[in-house]
C-alpha cells in the first residue's frame, strides 16, 4: 500500500503575481503522513515578502533572516518524502495542490536545480467539491471546522494546514478516493496555462467565480489574454 504524504506551501506571492512567476518564492514547506510523521522547514526567500502576503500567513522577511535558502531545504524535503516510502510507493496530496502548491513546488525545484520525482497526487479540494457539493465553503479551514466542530488554529501556516488536510483526506479516502479520475501524475511544464486576474469588472468576475466554484473550467492563455472555457463535468 502506498504511503500518503500531505504537503503545503507558504509563499511570498500576492495579488497580481501568477503561480509560475519567479517572484513568487517559497517561504515554508510543511508535510505530514497519515500516521503523524512531520516535516516543517522555513525558507529564506532572498526577496521581500509583500505586506498582503504577511497579512495572510503572518510571516515577515525578518523572521526568516537566519533560515536556510531553498537550494538547501528542497533536497531535505524530497529526501524526507522518499524516506516515508520505505521502499514502497508515495502518493502526495494536499488542498488546492493541483492549481497552486504543486506547480509552485515544481517551478521552484527547477529554479534551484533540484530534480522533481514524478509522483501521483490527489487534490482534496477537487475531491471535496465532488463528494460534498452541499458545502457552503471548500476552504480548508471551513472543511476542517465542519468535520471536527472546532476551528483550525494557526490557519495558513503550512504545518497547521497539513494537519487539517490529513483530517479531510481521512474522511474522503474510503468512499471517494478509489478512482483514477482524481489522481494526477504528470509534471507541469514551464508553459502550462497561468491565470493572473486583475480588475475585470463585476459581471465578468462573477461568472469566473461561478465557474471556479463548479470546478468545470479550463483556463487558456493566448499572449496577454486569459480565456475561461466552461463545460459540463465529465
Amino acid at each position: 500500500m502506498a504511503t500518503a504524504v500531505c504537503f503545503d506551501l507558504e509563499t511570498t506571492g500576492c495579488a497580481g503575481v501568477g503561480v509560475h512567476d519567479s517572484r513568487n518564492r517559497i517561504i515554508q514547506i510543511g508535510a505530514q503522513t497519515m500516521d503523524g510523521k512531520t516535516f516543517n522547514r522555513m525558507v529564506k526567500p532572498e526577496c521581500p515578502i509583500p505586506a498582503p502576503s504577511t497579512a495572510i500567513h503572518g510571516i515577515t522577511s525578518d523572521m526568516l533572516e537566519t533560515d536556510p535558502t531553498l537550494d538547501v531545504v528542497l533536497p531535505e524535503f524530497w529526501a524526507w518524502v522518499a524516506e516515508q516510502a520505505d521502499g514502497g510507493d508515495v502518493v502526495l496530496f494536499g488542498h488546492n495542490v493541483h492549481d497552486f502548491d504543486w506547480p509552485v513546488l515544481v517551478r521552484e525545484s527547477r529554479r534551484v536545480g533540484v530534480e522533481v520525482p514524478e509522483l501521483p497526487r490527489v487534490d482534496t479540494l477537487t475531491v471535496a467539491r465532488r463528494a460534498w457539493p452541499h458545502m457552503k465553503s471548500f476552504k480548508l479551514e471551513a472543511l476542517y471546522e465542519t468535520l471536527t466542530g472546532t476551528q483550525l488554529a494557526n490557519a495558513h501556516n503550512a504545518a497547521a494546514d497539513v494537519g487539517a488536510c490529513c483530517v479531510v483526506f481521512d474522511r474522503l479516502k474510503e468512499e471517494f478516493l478509489p478512482t483514477d479520475r482524481i489522481v494526477t501524475t504528470a509534471l507541469p511544464s514551464d508553459t502550462d496555462p497561468i491565470l493572473t486576474l486583475k480588475w475585470i469588472g463585476p459581471k465578468t468576475s462573477t461568472k469566473i467565480a461561478e465557474a471556479m466554484n463548479r470546478r468545470d473550467y479550463d483556463f487558456h492563455r493566448n499572449g496577454g489574454n486569459v480565456s475561461v472555457a466552461v463545460g459540463r463535468m465529465p
